[in-house]
């Protein structure tokens, strides 16, 4: 199948997103993390919306799959990110408290930041495969 720029431009977009993703995971960056959950967030309701313009794609059952994954996998995404936020908090929390405070600045211990999705990617994405 031949894509024109714009779905070129669609999957280096999803494709950096899973480079920032790897590199973010193997070093513990949760800032980096974020980006590109953020960067695929904003991408990929774009890649579902080109089966408008290829109806071949629409009813492919490979993408047809890749759009239950997709929905399965940004659930995940949330329960995960309420998680690590409950965490933090709770980390938060005792490192402040004393007489934890005293041995976490001992250790060298600092407050972790809480994962929040970006603006654009908050919410359900409500996308239309009427076939």
């Amino acid at each position: 199948m031949q894509y024109a720029g714009h779905e070129k431009e669609i999957f280096g977009e999803l494709t950096e997103a899973r480079k920032t993703f790897a590199a973010a995971s193997k070093s513990g960056d949760v800032s980096g993390v974020m980006a590109a959950e953020a960067m695929a967030s904003l991408a990929m309701p774009k890649l579902l919306a080109l089966s408008e313009d290829y109806p071949d794609l629409k009813a492919n059952a490979n993408f047809a799959a890749l759009q239950d994954d997709y929905k399965e996998i940004e659930d995940q995404v949330t329960d995960q990110r309420q998680l690590y936020n409950s965490s933090a908090t709770n980390f938060n929390t005792a490192i402040e408290l004393v007489p934890n405070n005293i041995v976490a600045s001992f250790k060298g211990c600092t407050s972790r930041i809480l994962y929040e999705a970006q603006h654009q990617a908050r919410g359900s994405v409500e996308i239309n495969f009427d076939i």
